[in-house]
């Protein structure tokens, strides 16, 4: 860019390699993207979640693990129903218990703020 040129002509230059400076780019990230895809399309691994095959079958056949499920707690000899009912009866007396402490004290302020007016 020498003294000679006028701004206008400087500026529509670099307009112009700053122009294909973005197509190359362009282009250098399409051929890398098409290449990338048919690699990981090759491979069978699309890089998306779940990468797992554990949990692509459990993402893909929910209904076959329900299934599965069910099947193995019918056929258990009760060992596992009965952990199982444990547990829920457990978890049932916590839930209780939490809501009789949480309540009981509410419903216990309410009644004294009734029997004060």
């Amino acid at each position: 860019m020498t003294m000679s040129l006028s701004l206008e002509e400087q500026k529509k230059i670099l307009l112009d390699r700053m122009e294909e400076n973005r197509r190359n780019c362009r282009n250098n990230f399409i051929q890398q993207f098409s290449s990338t895809e048919t690699a990981t399309a090759l491979s069978g691994n699309s890089g998306a979640f779940p990468r797992s095959h554990t949990f692509k079958l459990l993402t893909h056949h929910p209904y076959l693990i329900g299934i599965a499920f069910i099947a193995a707690l019918a056929g258990s000899r009760g060992s596992l129903r009965n952990l199982l009912k444990k547990n829920l009866a457990f978890s049932k007396n916590m839930l209780i218990s939490k809501v009789k402490m949480l309540v009981v004290p509410a419903i216990i302020r309410l009644f004294r703020s009734y029997i004060r007016y």
